[in-house]
């Protein structure tokens, strides 16, 4: 039988001053993306440094591409929680 393994993910997007509204206004589409790129992830696929960053990197594309000219500075990781 296969274990189940909950994820609690919070994610903060640095983006320039200017851009903040532009970000916000599109809140629920990018809490979608990343809800639906995390949830193809694995327990496995995320341990370990190299497997967060990989989501990271992921989502990064994954977000760019909603906020079109909006330039992603950063991902944070504000909590990572696996049960």
């Amino acid at each position: 039988r296969a274990s189940t393994r909950l994820l609690r993910l919070e994610v903060q997007l640095e983006v320039a001053e200017k851009d903040k509204s532009t970000i916000e206004s599109q809140q629920a589409r990018l809490k979608d993306t990343v809800l639906t790129l995390a949830s193809d992830y694995t327990w496995p696929d995320l341990e370990g440094l190299n497997g967060k960053n990989r989501l990271r990197d992921e989502l990064r594309v994954r977000l760019s591409e909603q906020t079109g000219e909006v330039p992603i500075r950063n991902i944070l990781f504000t909590q990572f929680v696996v049960q």
